[in-house]
C-alpha cells in the first residue's frame, strides 16, 4: 500500500509567518490593557468592601438577636 498519498497531503501546516500575522491580527483583543486592569483593581477594592460590610451587618444581626 501506498501512503504517500495520505492525509498529510490534506493537512496545511501554517507557516511561521502565517502564525505571526494571525497572532498580530487578535493580540489586542488576548490582552488585557492598563485601562481595564485598573477598572479591574477598582472592583476588587469595591468588593472587598462590600464583603467587609456584609460581615459586620451579619455581626450586628447576630448581636440585636441576641438582646431580644
Amino acid at each position: 500500500m501506498d501512503d504517500s498519498l495520505g492525509e498529510s497531503q490534506n493537512y496545511h501546516g501554517p507557516t511561521e509567518q502565517e502564525l505571526h500575522e494571525d497572532y498580530l491580527n487578535v493580540v489586542d483583543l488576548l490582552m488585557i490593557n492598563d485601562e481595564l486592569k485598573r477598572k479591574i483593581e477598582v472592583l476588587e477594592v469595591d468588593k472587598s468592601k462590600l464583603e467587609n460590610i456584609a460581615k459586620d451587618v451579619a455581626l450586628l444581626k447576630r448581636k440585636y438577636n441576641k438582646l431580644k
